[in-house]
């Protein structure tokens, strides 16, 4: 099924098709990014499962009933600042994955470079690390979270989530609402929640190998956040994706259903999270 074909793509996705541009032609100012400064460290640690079924008909018109070995996913993601500017930040990226299917595991890694805006968005791409590993970046801009406004509990807002899983179509559309505030390690978070929907399209095959098409549809996507406004960045996140796609083979012949159901998450590590924030004078050698 597809998604044991999946795990590769689930690492080395890229939310932009763009080639990355030279580092060295980046503005090394940053006045509006000060919140996060060059050589600056970010670790983070991930968890996932996902979990899959078809039900249908192949090309030949065999009936289809499986369910996916569920796979889980545990993996570690450095994020260093490479270079600032008040347009974009410049991000050097490495990690690694094991991916765990029928007791089997598979270690996977990979290395990135990517560009992100002040809104979030990755504008730029390349290398092997994408997919889930792009999470935490697209909470990194000044302006990713309420377009910079000061959260107060209660404050509801519609935008974009800076990046894509594999599969998706377009960057998922989620209603954000401020839910709580509270202290994790001494660091003060706000707790939110996001919910959406965004359009599908994935390859299907059997456990045998066998092409059925390609399911189209919708998902719902789902998270909670735990978000250090000060330092503008993500403490934790947990993400839920669910679908059911439909396939068919042609035009009134045999087609079917398939079902994703994922989970994600994500966390800063402590020794991130105690990390003090840049000082004034670490935010004035930028400039």
């Amino acid at each position: 099924m597809k998604i044991i074909a999946g795990i590769n793509a689930f690492v080395i996705a890229a939310s932009a098709s763009a080639a990355l541009a030279d580092p060295g032609a980046l503005p090394q100012r940053s006045d509006a990014l000060a919140a996060h400064r060059v050589g600056q460290i970010l670790d983070y640690s991930l968890q996932g499962n996902m979990a899959q079924s078809i039900d249908g008909k192949d090309a030949f018109g065999r009936a289809i009933h499986q369910n996916a070995m569920p796979t889980t996913i545990n993996g570690r993601e450095r994020i260093a600042f490479k270079r600032l500017s008040a347009s974009s930040m410049f991000i050097s990226r490495s990690g690694s994955l094991t991916a765990t299917v029928a007791g089997k595991s598979r270690p996977i890694r990979g290395v990135g470079h990517t560009v992100v805006d002040p809104s979030g968005t990755i504008t730029r791409d390349r290398g092997t690390i994408g997919g889930v590993f792009l999470l935490p970046l697209a909470f990194l801009g000044q302006r990713s979270m309420h377009a910079g406004a000061d959260l107060v509990v209660g404050d509801s807002w519609s935008g974009q989530l800076g990046t894509k899983l594999f599969g998706m179509t377009a960057r998922p559309r989620l209603r954000y609402t401020v839910t709580g505030r509270r202290s994790v390690l001494g660091v003060q978070v706000f707790t939110i929640s996001a919910s959406g929907q965004t359009k599908m399209k994935e390859p299907v095959s059997t456990d045998a190998g066998v092409a059925v098409g390609n399911a189209v549809g919708s998902a719902t996507v789902s998270m909670s956040i735990d978000y250090d406004r000060d330092n503008q960045r993500v403490v934790s996140m947990d993400l839920r994706l669910s679908d059911a796609l439909h396939y068919a083979i042609a035009p009134g012949h045999h087609g079917g259903v398939v079902r994703d159901r994922q989970q994600y998450l994500v966390a800063l590590d402590a020794s991130s999270m105690l990390n003090a924030a840049p000082s004034a004078a670490d935010a004035g050698s930028q400039r």
